[in-house]
């Protein structure tokens, strides 16, 4: 569904500067928004789910210049993530006014066109979202999604009765026997999902009410596993869990957490009728506000929890994203930036790389040629 977009020179241009250049990524947070993500994972969440909205209301290739072109000025410009998100929803709502030649956005028919517009192109013939683990991508693309298929970790359960022996209960929040699992209406919060999967995992280990994790956000959850596991063995010993089940607790955790050396993204994305129906009317995002805060209803997301056990054999695509490190392009300074710095970029193609001072280098020397044309001419004149 993206990939068109994402083979674009100026989409990994755009992609390596925010993962490279602190002015892009460096926001404040809401403590509560994907409490497990660094600023990094959300600023490509933004950026990813800025193209998802572009495509499944837009999709006109003819305008995607012009979007990257004001969703970078958005990344340098504001401050805070989700002012950011607003912002491309309002670029989303000029983007397409000027694809319906709509010229004024303040008169009643003009939003009703506009809002109408939206609404059928990302909620009555949108999309649900499920993030999952990116190893399990080829075969979910050969076999389908059997939604029991990815709640049984059976090794997790065992740790949860293990606890129970001991009076604690419910370790990890999770019911190991549902048999479905969970799609958002959000393609940020499927990108987040899918990073931190399974999330109730990393959830019930940081932010675990039987002991302090000491969580901090600033870390990688890599560094933060440390301290985790510290905590982690002192509760342990505290209620007596005998030596050996800690060893099996600390190795299965230990096992589930070399999985995030995989910082890949992978999201199914279905047709919402596939899956189930919601009511929503129209009338409901038309009421209150300017046009503006009407699309950025639409497009904010309303779910982030519905239940499934649907089974999916076709009617389905599976997008694989990368994170910032599997680019293939040399980190890059801001032209516009004032800090001293060189600006380099590697192009890559089918037939190697180019840098973009050969390419200069090339026009410089064709234009002495001219030059010297010109003057060989005027001298025999």
């Amino acid at each position: 569904m993206l990939e068109e977009y994402l083979d674009r020179a100026d989409v990994s241009l755009l992609m390596n500067r925010i993962g490279n250049n602190e002015k892009y990524y460096k926001k404040t947070i809401d403590e509560s928004f994907l409490s497990l993500a660094s600023n990094k994972d959300i600023a490509l969440f933004v950026f990813y789910d800025a193209l998802f909205k572009f495509k499944v209301v837009i999709a006109d290739n003819n305008l995607l210049t012009f979007f990257l072109l004001d969703l970078e000025k958005l990344f340098k410009k504001i401050d805070n993530f989700q002012d950011l998100s607003m912002g491309v929803n309002e670029l989303i709502c000029k983007i397409v006014a000027e694809k319906l030649n709509i010229k004024s956005l303040d008169d009643e028919l003009s939003k009703k066109e506009i809002v109408s517009f939206v609404f059928n192109r990302f909620i009555v013939d949108g999309y649900y979202i499920f993030g999952f683990d990116n190893r399990y991508s080829n075969q979910i693309k050969a076999s389908g999604l059997v939604p029991e298929n990815y709640n049984s970790y059976d090794k997790i359960n065992q740790i949860n009765n293990i606890f129970e022996k001991y009076e604690v209960f419910d370790f990890f929040d999770k019911n190991f026997f549902e048999k479905n699992i969970c799609y958002t209406d959000s393609f940020l919060i499927g990108c987040y999902y899918s990073l931190y999967f399974p999330s109730y995992f990393y959830n019930s280990l940081l932010n675990n009410a039987y002991f302090d994790s000491n969580y901090r956000r600033d870390k990688s959850l890599k560094d933060n596993y440390f301290s985790m596991s510290r905590s982690l063995k002192r509760f342990m010993n505290s209620i007596n869990v005998n030596d050996r089940e800690q060893k099996f607790i600390l190795d299965t955790i230990s096992d589930m957490w070399r999985l995030l050396d995989n910082k890949n993204i992978s999201l199914l994305v279905v047709k919402r009728r596939n899956i189930k129906n919601i009511d929503n009317d129209l009338d409901d995002f038309m009421n209150n506000g300017d046009v503006y805060e009407s699309v950025d209803r639409i497009l904010n997301g309303k779910y982030t929890s519905i239940h499934s056990d649907v089974s999916l054999y076709n009617n389905y695509e599976v997008i694989d994203l990368n994170y910032f490190k599997e680019l293939d392009v040399v980190s890059i300074k801001d032209e516009k930036d004032d800090t001293k710095g060189e600006f380099k970029l590697v192009f890559n193609n089918a037939y190697g790389q180019a840098s973009i001072f050969i390419i200069i280098g090339s026009l410089l020397v064709s234009f002495g040629v001219i030059i010297m044309i010109f003057l060989i001419i005027g001298g025999s004149l």
